[in-house]
């Protein structure tokens, strides 16, 4: 096999002889409402805080989670699982 066709094979392949089962989630705390300003001031800082923070974070916690299976796990961690 090639070096490019190796690669794509590590990339399909899914180790189902994993023992550990992840139920972690995250949860990502809302913008707290400013009273002093309008509803549709507070909707357009939402709308900001969801652009510049919420959906950053999410993809980093998502990134994380999928790259979570290929960790190195300690024997202690191993065994408790």
């Amino acid at each position: 096999m090639s070096n490019r066709d190796r690669i794509r094979f590590m990339e399909i392949f899914k180790d189902f002889s994993e023992q550990r089962v992840r139920k972690d989630f995250f949860t990502i705390p809302k913008r707290e409402f400013n009273p002093e300003i309008s509803t549709f001031a507070n909707l357009a800082l939402d709308l900001v805080d969801f652009r510049d923070r919420v959906r950053p974070m999410a993809r980093d916690l998502t990134l994380m989670e999928s790259a979570s299976r290929y960790q190195k796990m300690s024997p202690k961690e191993f065994d408790d699982v």
